[in-house]
This record gives C-alpha cells, structure tokens and sequence, in this order.
C-alpha cells in the first residue's frame, strides 16, 4: 500500500495480506477383500461389512465438511467404492476424480505438487502412501509415517500443501465416526 505523509514524502505500509486456509480431508479405503477373484489386487472391493461401516462414517463426515469439494480417489476398486459412498452422503454434488498418483505405493509428493490450488479437497487412497503423505504435512519429514486403519479419516489445513506446517484438525476411524453420527 502507497500512503503520502505530506507532499514531498511516499513511504509503503506493508500490509499483511491474510493467507486462505485449506483443508484438506484424507480417507483410507474401508475393510476389503482380502483377494479378488479376477484383475488382482487393484479389483479388491470392499467387503459388505466395510462397505456399512464406512457409510456410517461417512454419514457423520458429511455433518460437517463442506457443500463444495472435490473428490480425488485412487483408481483401485475399493478406494473408488469409499468415495462413491462419501459422495452419496454429502450435500450438494461433490465432484469425482480418479487420481493414479493416489495408487499404494506413488510417491506423496508428486501428489502435492499435482494437488489443484482451490481450498477444499478429499482424498481416497491407501497405505503406506497416505500414511507418508499426511506424516509429510504434518512434520515436514517426507520419510516420516502416520499409520492409518482401514476406514479412517483425517482432516488436515495448512497455508500451504508444500510447508510441511499442516494442523492436525481431526482423525476419526470409521467405527468412532459411525458412533459419533449415531449420537448427533
């Protein structure tokens, strides 16, 4: 900002712009099968029993995340059933994007610099990767590992996807989350 003090001075205020927060929201996929009959482990669906478990979950998560959001999900079967099940319990149309970079074992920060700049976003993928994905925002350390358990979710904002600075806002497993949902 430009600010004349008197005629013959200018001197520049630096102002603060305040920087947007985004959230981040981080999904494994719900129980699966343990084998697939045909197309191997990426055809692995989920199990009816993880399928009802991560509905209730998802019943509670859409409580609160918000009307506008963009799904990302691994293109393997069960994480792209976990997002059609997200997407069946929000508000509004959220939109649906298979992301191969969601894949078990791609490297986390090839997502990040791939992730799109606007302010709210899911992801649906799996482990290790999601676990080296969201110890990387939350530490810094691209090697560090937060484990999660099938069905959890975990909500995550920062200024910045790349500053290794993200709050942790919330992690629920999809039984806590189903629970939580019941007693709203």
């Amino acid at each position: 900002m430009l600010r004349t003090v008197s005629k013959n001075t200018l001197f520049f205020i630096k102002t603060k712009q305040k920087e947007v927060m985004k959230n981040l929201y981080i999904f494994r996929h719900g129980e699966a099968e343990d084998f697939a009959s045909e197309g191997g482990d990426d055809a692995r669906a989920l199990t009816p029993r993880g399928s009802k478990a991560f509905e209730q979950a998802a019943r509670f998560w859409a409580s609160f995340l918000p009307e506008t959001l963009v799904i990302f999900t691994s293109p393997l079967t069960r994480a792209r059933q976990t997002a059609e099940i997200l997407s069946s319990a929000l508000r509004g149309t959220p939109k649906l994007q298979v992301e191969s970079l969601l894949r078990p074992y791609e490297d986390p920060s090839d997502l990040i610099a791939g992730l799109p700049a606007c302010q709210d976003l899911v992801l649906i993928g799996h482990m290790p990767q999601l676990g080296r994905l969201i110890g990387g925002l939350l530490t810094g350390i691209p090697s560090a590992q937060i484990p999660l358990s099938k069905g959890m979710g975990v909500w995550i904002r920062s200024h910045s996807w790349t500053s290794g600075r993200g709050r942790l806002r919330a992690a629920f497993h999809q039984k806590d989350a189903g629970t939580l949902f019941k007693n709203l």
